[in-house]
């Protein structure tokens, strides 16, 4: 997917929640079920597939710079599918309600 696209959803996804940047965390991965299941499986835990590696990390890095948590690191192979995925770190139910309800 576009990295506007993206940026643009995830973007959306935030401001709906009314859940604070600092909540959240983004982060890049080239295996999802093992990150996911990595983090316990929050249910707020969104994630889209980047048209690269390079996107993927362009927009990691702009979401940190707006206050998200996460860091620029990993093993990360040129060429494999990459995806970002955000969710809300300690997240309440009415917390993973809303980012739910966000992205219908």
């Amino acid at each position: 997917m576009k990295k506007e696209l993206i940026n643009g959803q995830l973007v959306a996804a935030v401001m709906l929640s009314f859940v604070e940047h600092p909540k959240w965390r983004v982060g890049l991965t080239q295996n999802l079920a093992e990150r996911h299941s990595a983090w316990d499986q929050p249910k707020s835990f969104k994630c889209w597939q980047a048209d690269s590696l390079e996107d993927a990390q362009a927009l990691e890095a702009s979401l940190i710079a707006a206050g998200m948590k996460g860091g620029t690191g990993g093993n990360m192979e040129p060429g494999k599918p990459t995806w970002i995925y955000v969710f809300i770190e300690d997240e309440t139910l009415e917390e993973a309600q809303a980012i739910a309800a966000a992205l219908r």
